[in-house]
């Protein structure tokens, strides 16, 4: 690099005062994230970004489909052209949330086709369709599903009274004829 021509090999030495330094400079990244940042728990979103310990996410980015912890989410937050990108609470399985056709996060819930759209699919395919917002979808069919969930345990108790009568029948019956 510094074009001067060597008539000998010359002997290379490490330069110890750079060396120490970039120790000194990986140890307290180290340390600061894992201060700040905790290593993630099953069940918890971890950083796609981290190698070694997974840190735990605390953004996921709609547009870049990966989740961050509050070190590699630092340039979303710094760099212009990232700053546009939509960040959302951490959420596993990213690529599920995001419309196939127009590659846009999927806001709303379609009732006519009892599945989530995004505002494009929404003006272009299910314009006549009865949509609503995610959350309100969401809660709907929430109740639904725990009104069912509740219909079932319901004949199921139904059913285990019926066994029951049955089976105190067929004692009672045992019982008369050992009787007789």
């Amino acid at each position: 690099m510094c074009k001067k021509a060597f008539n000998t090999k010359p002997e290379l030495h490490v330069n110890t005062f750079i060396s120490e330094m970039v120790a000194q400079f990986r140890q307290s990244a180290q340390q600061k994230a894992s201060s700040s940042s905790s290593v993630s728990k099953p069940g918890e979103v971890s950083c796609d970004v981290c190698t070694g310990a997974k840190l735990k996410a605390l953004k996921s980015c709609l547009v870049c489909l990966t989740s961050y912890c509050e070190t590699h989410l630092e340039p979303h937050l710094t760099a212009s052209g990232l700053k546009r990108h939509q960040l959302i609470d951490p959420v596993k399985n990213l690529e599920d949330r995001i419309c196939t056709k127009h590659d846009k996060p999927l806001e709303l819930f379609c009732k006519t086709d009892q599945t989530c759209v995004c505002m494009l699919c929404h003006v272009s395919d299910h314009k006549m369709h009865d949509v609503v917002p995610l959350r309100e979808g969401y809660e709907v069919k929430k109740a639904e599903l725990e009104a069912e969930i509740q219909q079932m345990i319901q004949k199921r108790k139904q059913k285990i009274q019926e066994i029951k009568r049955s089976v105190d029948l067929s004692e009672k019956d045992a019982d008369r004829e050992i009787a007789e």
